[in-house]
């Protein structure tokens, strides 16, 4: 039996994820993060959406973001690439595609409001 370390099991739990358990994990550390509660948005039944809508929709102050959720070696359809896509032609919105092993990014991106050396999908800021 190999013994790991706690960044490895992190990194290897971080692997398995779900992509709903994902979520929880993103929403929970955007409210540690100063995020209001109101401003973030998922809906929990999105057939009624338009095809390729992210995941998750938040509003903190003057930032708008954006993020599409996927476990470790999913795919975005067509669809919500175009959607990353026309985000990433907007001025003032962050869109990203976040998998588990993204949790950097995510506290990163979330925490601190910038992601510097991040490499998000997509990140335009006036200014």
């Amino acid at each position: 039996m190999q013994t790991l370390t706690v960044e490895q099991y992190q990194r290897e739990q971080r692997r398995r994820m779900s992509e709903a358990l994902f979520q929880g994990h993103v929403i929970r550390e955007a409210l540690d993060s100063g995020w209001p509660y109101q401003f973030i948005f998922h809906d929990r039944d999105s057939r009624g959406n338009r095809r390729g809508l992210p995941d998750l929709i938040m509003i903190n102050g003057t930032r708008l973001l954006f993020a599409e959720l996927k476990k470790v070696g999913g795919s975005a359809t067509p669809e919500q690439r175009a959607w990353l896509d026309a985000l990433a032609n907007v001025e003032t919105v962050e869109s990203y595609l976040w998998r588990p092993t993204d949790w950097d990014q995510v506290v990163e991106v979330l925490g601190n409001g910038h992601g510097a050396g991040s490499t998000p999908v997509s990140v335009k800021r006036s200014g």
